[in-house]
């Protein structure tokens, strides 16, 4: 059975309270031995806040040095050195992962925010706790140094105060083969970065700590290399999936080919035989506001997995927001925000046809539906969003004034 989202509404004004506790620490290091792709210094910050519910927020900054971008580009390129990543084009990574001290995860992330470049972002429940683990960001774009980046993941705080309801959320770097499915890391870092260590009660931070000793993540799937994790016959269409989204050129003529193959595998699929639950990812044809994406989704029954929004901070840089499900819209009051870009969620074969022919549609991608790709497991493409901006900033990335209500 796959695991649905529904949309729902709740209001559209973010408030917050309780801003309670705001704990820092740094890691540094003295050398590249932890990963060539790992940056030397970096600061962890945990926050906990109450927006209608009570949330724990914590926040990664690094800075690439020159020696880490050379590093990394060499990977995009596919000449890095590191696991199983030679021979393929590998994309720095960045994940933060809970481990519960007792049996159950009583935190689940909610939201991530980040300045990295067209970044691919999965919130996913990896080892079946019945709440989202862990949160990644694969940046597809090219990084640069000395340039401030950031990552931070909005976890829905359910602790109630018992002695098991602790635990910690590690942050690590890792370099992953391009593409759309999960266990991806080709390469990981040798050490967590930096660990946070929230306690039994809400509105609380223990401490933290960094991490600096022989990595303690082996409980998260994503720590294993792919080879180690899929068996010859994934591997195979693992590698046809990849390879056919490594083939997108970010060009007009590009984006309009792909374009063109993914709706021969919306036909295919329509065509086939009934079904329910097709995994799409939706590029918007522009940004929408939240009862445009409302109206949209709702008319043809899309059940949403992940949404994803796009602002504008201060200093210029595109700000990806990535939202698990989504039961209440991000404030759009802010002079910064520019408004919604796509979804990954399910439509059935009867409604996708409706979908792909909606003029604020752009794209519906069916490329990594179990039923196209023959794996146990379905995925999600990437959306087309930074291609989209970089062709064309006017349309896509200036604001706009919704009607809100």
């Amino acid at each position: 059975m796959k695991k649905k989202h529904f949309f729902t509404v709740a209001v559209t004004v973010i408030m917050l309270f309780s801003l309670a506790t705001n704990h820092a620490f740094a890691w540094s290091y003295s050398n590249y031995n932890y990963g060539s792709y790992v940056p030397k210094s970096g600061t962890g910050t945990a926050t906990t806040y109450y927006d209608s519910r009570n949330f724990l927020q914590t926040r990664i900054d690094f800075k690439f040095d020159s020696y880490n971008v050379s590093s990394i580009i060499s990977y995009n390129k596919g000449n890095g050195t590191g696991g199983s990543c030679p021979g393929y084009n590998a994309y720095v990574t960045l994940d933060q992962t809970a481990i519960p001290d007792g049996s159950s995860l009583k935190i689940s992330a909610w939201e991530v925010l980040t300045n990295l470049p067209n970044p691919k972002v999965d919130i996913e429940d990896n080892n079946l706790w019945g709440a989202d683990d862990e949160s990644e960001v694969v940046a597809l774009g090219t990084v640069v140094a000395d340039k401030a980046y950031y990552m931070t993941t909005k976890w829905l705080d359910n602790r109630g105060g018992k002695s098991t309801d602790s635990g910690r959320i590690q942050a690590q770097f890792a370099m992953s083969k391009k593409g759309i499915l999960d266990y991806n890391n080709c390469t990981q870092s040798s050490t967590v970065q930096h660990t946070f260590t929230y306690g039994d009660n809400q509105g609380k931070v223990a401490s933290i700590q960094p991490q600096i000793t022989k990595s303690l993540k082996a409980v998260a799937s994503t720590t294993v290399p792919v080879s180690n994790t899929t068996s010859t016959t994934n591997s195979q269409s693992d590698s046809q999936v990849i390879t056919e989204y490594k083939a997108i050129e970010p060009t007009e003529d590009g984006i309009t080919k792909y374009k063109s193959k993914q709706k021969e595998i919306t036909k295919k699929l329509k065509s086939n035989k009934k079904i329910n639950d097709i995994a799409v990812t939706v590029t918007f044809a522009e940004p929408l506001s939240f009862d445009e994406v409302k109206t949209i989704t709702e008319k043809y029954n899309v059940n949403i997995e992940e949404l994803e929004a796009r602002s504008i901070d201060s200093n210029g840089d595109r700000i990806t927001h990535a939202i698990k499900g989504l039961n209440k819209s991000l404030s759009q009051d802010g002079s910064n925000f520019i408004g919604y870009t796509s979804l990954q969620g399910y439509v059935s074969s009867e409604n996708i046809f409706g979908l792909e022919s909606e003029e604020k549609i752009f794209l519906v991608d069916a490329s990594g539906d179990n039923n196209v790709t023959e794996l146990e497991k379905d995925n999600f493409a990437v959306p087309l969003t930074w291609y989209l901006e970089d062709l064309n900033p006017e349309k896509h990335l200036k604001k706009k004034t919704f009607n809100l209500k």
